[in-house]
């Protein structure tokens, strides 16, 4: 069994590491998602821009995830909407659906062969508990403009056989959410900024920075704003005062309603995606 990410497991050429001194408009540290499209922005806008990464481009978590390109929040709207208010669980969850659709429209721009699929996705209910939750949710959505539906096991004609069987109540469909090889998305958006003039060094090690540098083994880059785009190994750079948020997901072969009962439901919530 290999110990690798899926979406690792490919051949793939490393571009140089960093040599020298260079002076650039912006450095960005990190080469996951976050990083790459900060530099694919800024490059695209006109700023010189370099990127330097650890190890190689989506090594890290862009390239160790499940690839779903979903819109909304760690929380739900309904619970956002108590916790932020209305307007602004909209306009935060509106955001989502902007990057949700940005990333399929860079894939479209760039010609970027990275296996999209609009697959939608589901959430699922355990129970009719939860199968009220999600209709109060789905309406909330609904009637913020977000486009959903439910799907109720022998209530819904378009369940058919989806539900025939399963431990499942049922579930909210978000129509629009797609999922894609993030290694590959995010190593071909890299690729897209280089046309538009980005510097990229891998295997460049960022010993230290501060608000206008980034010094690395073999060379500094100088720079009028350093994007710090890191994970929470990185604690070996010396810096200021961060602040690192971190969510994690799990995927697992289909589970029976046995392994189920194994688990505490009510520690890890009722849906699943």
């Amino acid at each position: 069994m290999k110990n690798a990410s899926y979406w690792l497991d490919v051949p793939y050429v490393q571009r140089t590491p960093l040599d020298r001194d260079i002076q650039v408009d912006v450095v960005i540290i990190g080469g996951g998602i976050t990083g790459v499209s900060a530099a694919y922005h800024c490059a695209k806008n006109g700023l010189k821009t370099a990127l330097v990464e650890k190890h190689s481009i989506a090594s890290g978590s862009a390239g160790k995830n499940l690839g779903m390109v979903v819109e909304g929040l760690e929380i739900d709207l309904l619970e956002a909407a108590e916790k932020f208010g209305a307007a602004a669980a909209k306009g935060l969850w509106g955001k989502t659906v902007e990057a949700r659709d940005l990333t399929a429209a860079l894939v479209r721009e760039h010609l970027i062969e990275c296996d999209m699929d609009a697959s939608g996705s589901l959430y699922l209910a355990r129970d009719s508990e939860y199968m009220d939750w999600l209709r109060k949710e789905s309406a909330a959505r609904q009637d913020d403009g977000f486009s959903c539906r439910i799907m109720e096991k022998g209530k819904s004609a378009d369940a058919g056989e989806e539900f025939a069987g399963s431990i499942f109540a049922g579930g909210l469909v978000a129509p629009k959410d797609c999922m894609l090889d993030p290694v590959k998305f995010v190593r071909g958006l890299a690729h897209a900024a280089e046309n538009f003039g980005l510097l990229i060094y891998e295997n460049t090690d960022a010993l230290r920075y501060d608000a206008h540098s980034v010094k690395t083994s073999n060379g500094t880059v100088s720079a009028k704003k350093v994007v710090l785009a890191i994970e929470s190994d990185t604690a070996e750079i010396e810096a200021g005062k961060t602040v690192v948020t971190r969510i994690q997901a799990v995927a697992t072969e289909p589970l029976s309603a046995e392994q189920f009962e194994k688990m505490d439901w009510n520690d890890i919530g009722g849906f699943w995606t």
